[in-house]
Order: structure tokens, then C-alpha cells, then sequence
């Protein structure tokens, strides 16, 4: 009975009241079955309980693999949005406290879209571990796509003018969406990779350093025109911090890998 999860008290209490229906009969300090019909039902009962047991501590699992996922993507996204604003606009904006209270407040779309990518991908990953593993690639580009799209926007949003509001906005969606899109593909094919990981993963980087340049000439979200590398430097920052948290928790385990 311990091992299907009941306690020392729980077990008592009901060995007392098998004992008293005559259904166990107790001899020194073990039970016996007063009838061997009673068998095949008690190892049913007891087949029962363990597969409860087993899907109770499986969901628990998978809660705490989803929240570490959840968190750690919090983070990267915070993180790394925050770094990218920084490395463009710390030349552009003169006041420090300005300067680093409007970084502060980009970590609030940047964490939500990390969040939202390495969530999605966590869960794309374990879905289809075993069949219609594709699936993966388009889970990656549509939940990067998605997520970014919102990030970006909210941020052109923020150093819009009002007349213009409108149109800066879905003009930064849309360079989140195409750079989101490149990030979380990127990251399924490291994650995916079984050798050269390190080569792999300084061509994710540097891809969604050059897309993050290229997708600031189309929206011009983040001050265009911008010097190249500038450009880059911030969009390989912003995909790195994604790129290491997912390859961290595929190292621990927390994001499935295919076998």
C-alpha cells in the first residue's frame, strides 16, 4: 500500500477495517488474506494504484519541465531584448537614468515573447518527439514569428509619434515577425543538431544578427538607419541569449530531444 502512495496512517485504518469485515486476518505483526479468491482482485487493485501513481508523478514532471522552460525563457527574452535596445540606442540617448529606465521597461515585451518561443518550442519538441518530427520547424518559426511580432511592435509602439502611431507599429510587427521567425527555426535546427553544435550554433547567430539588420531597413524599428554592425552586434545578442537558454535546457533535460 506505501508504494501505491497510501500512508502509514491511511494503511492502518484500513487494514482495521478489512480485519473487522473478516476479509484479512492478522498473524503476529503481518495480514493474511482469509480467502485466496481475493487475490486476483487485490493485485488488480494494486496495478491500479501504481499507474495513478505513475500519471500523478509524470504530470508533476511535467509541470516543473514547462515552468523551468517558461522561466528560463522569461529571462533570455528579458534579457537579451534589454541588451539589444542598449547596444543601439546607448550612443543615441544622453541621459542616463532615461537611458537605463526605458532599457528596464523593454525587458517586459522581451520577456514575453522568450517566454513564448522556448515554451512553444519546449512543447513542439515533446509532441512530436516520435512522429511528424517536421512539425518542430514550423512550430518554431510560427511561435518566434509570433512572439516577436508583438515584441517588436509594442517596442515601435513606445518611440512612435502619435499621428504615425499606427503605422510605425505594424511596421515593427512586421520586422519582429520576419526576425522571430529566423531566431526560432535557428534555434530547432541547434536543438535538433547531434554534431557540430558549436558551428551550428555561431551560424544561428550570426543569421539573426544579419536579418536583424536587413528586417531594420524594412521597419526601422530600432532607429534605422543604424551602422551595420551595430545592427548585427544587437540582433546576434538578442538570438545568443535564446540560443543558450534552449541549448542549457536541452543539456539538463528539460527540453526533449529527438533519439
Amino acid at each position: 500500500m506505501n508504494a501505491s502512495g497510501t500512508n502509514n496512517d491511511e494503511c492502518r485504518r484500513l487494514l482495521v477495517v478489512l480485519e473487522k469485515s473478516y476479509l484479512v486476518r492478522r498473524m503476529g505483526t503481518t495480514y493474511q488474506l482469509t480467502n485466496e479468491k481475493f487475490s486476483p482482485r487485490i493485485r488488480q487493485w494494486r496495478a491500479e494504484q501504481a499507474t495513478i501513481e505513475h500519471a500523478r508523478q509524470e504530470t508533476i514532471r511535467q509541470l516543473k519541465r514547462v515552468r523551468d522552460s517558461a522561466l528560463r525563457g522569461l529571462v533570455a527574452g528579458a534579457l537579451g531584448f534589454s541588451l539589444a535596445f542598449l547596444i543601439i540606442f546607448a550612443n543615441k540617448i544622453e541621459e542616463t537614468y532615461l537611458l537605463g529606465y526605458i532599457t528596464v521597461l523593454r525587458t517586459v515585451p522581451g520577456g514575453l515573447a522568450g517566454l513564448l518561443l522556448i515554451l512553444c518550442i519546449d512543447v513542439g519538441f515533446c509532441g512530436y518527439r516520435y512522429r511528424r518530427q517536421g512539425m518542430t520547424w514550423i512550430i518554431g518559426g510560427l511561435a518566434g514569428a509570433i512572439s516577436f511580432a508583438i515584441a517588436f511592435g509594442f517596442h515601435a509602439l513606445l518611440r512612435s509619434p502619435r499621428e504615425d502611431m499606427v503605422l510605425i507599429t505594424l511596421q515593427g510587427a512586421l520586422q519582429g515577425g520576419l526576425w522571430g521567425a529566423v531566431c526560432g527555426v535557428g534555434i530547432v535546427w541547434a536543438l535538433r543538431a547531434t554534431d557540430h553544435l558549436i558551428y551550428k550554433t555561431f551560424i544561428v547567430i550570426f543569421t539573426c544578427g544579419l536579418v536583424f539588420w536587413l528586417a531594420d531597413q524594412l521597419g526601422g524599428a530600432f532607429a534605422h538607419p543604424n551602422p551595420p554592425l551595430t545592427a548585427i552586434m544587437a540582433g546576434a545578442v538578442l538570438s545568443l541569449s535564446l540560443l543558450a537558454t534552449a541549448l542549457l535546457l536541452r543539456r539538463r533535460n528539460v527540453i526533449a530531444t529527438f533519439t
